[in-house]
C-alpha cells in the first residue's frame, strides 16, 4: 500500500505535504493522476518536482499544461502549485562531475 494511503487512514499520522515527481519527458501519466487524487483526498498541499528538464526530449510547457488540466496550476501562471525544475544529471545541478 502506498505510504500516502496508509497514512491518510483514520488513526494514521498523515502527511504534511506531497512531493509529486513528474518527468518532463513523460508528462502526466495515469499513476500521476492517481497520486494527485490521493493527495487531494488527504487534503495536503502538493509540490511538483519537474524532473529531467535537461533532457533534449523534455517538453516543460506541455507538462505544465497537463498539470494545469489536472488541477495543478503553476504559481508562475497565477495558480497555487509550486513547480520546481529538477535536472536529471548531477553535473548539471552542481556544475561539476559526480
Amino acid at each position: 500500500m502506498p505510504l500516502l494511503l496508509r497514512d491518510a487512514r483514520p488513526g494514521g499520522s498523515g502527511a504534511d505535504v506531497v512531493i509529486l515527481v513528474v518527468a518532463a519527458t513523460d508528462g502526466v501519466m495515469p499513476q500521476t493522476r492517481e497520486a494527485i487524487a490521493h493527495a487531494r483526498a488527504a487534503r495536503v498541499p502538493i509540490i511538483v518536482a519537474l524532473n529531467k528538464i535537461d533532457r533534449p526530449d523534455a517538453n516543460i510547457d506541455y507538462v505544465k499544461h497537463q498539470l494545469a488540466d489536472a488541477g495543478l496550476v503553476s504559481d508562475e501562471w497565477e495558480g497555487n502549485t509550486l513547480i520546481v525544475p529538477v535536472f536529471s544529471q548531477v553535473e548539471k545541478r552542481f556544475g561539476r562531475p559526480a
